[in-house]
């Protein structure tokens, strides 16, 4: 778990290498990538959050937005002390990393 923003998130990170993060989508967590996991962490630090209110993030709002999951991720990296990261997302998770894109393009 890392505090961000106003929520605790959780996440797993596996791996050496080139990070990647991966986000799921909307009502899911990201036990959603617990299948690529083996492939992918000889080649990549994954990292795998639930994003607010998803999973075992919590979300005292109530309220998510694209938005707002954007700057968790973007808090989270930062917390991780991470520059820069190639990512995936699946639906509402490749919504989130439109955010990011628009927000900080030069971290993705």
């Amino acid at each position: 778990m890392a505090k961000v923003n106003d929520i605790e998130m959780r996440y797993e990170a596996y791996g050496q290498g080139e990070p990647l993060v991966s986000l799921h989508g909307f009502s899911g967590s990201g036990q959603q990538w617990a299948s690529y996991v083996p492939d992918y962490r000889d080649h990549f630090k994954l990292i795998i959050p639930d994003l607010r209110g998803h999973g075992r993030s919590t979300n005292p709002s109530g309220k998510f937005t694209h938005r707002q999951a954007a700057l968790d991720v973007f808090a989270l990296l930062d917390h991780l002390g991470i520059e820069r990261v190639k990512a995936i997302g699946y639906s509402s998770g490749g919504m989130t990393l439109i955010h990011m894109a628009t927000q900080q393009p030069d971290r993705i």
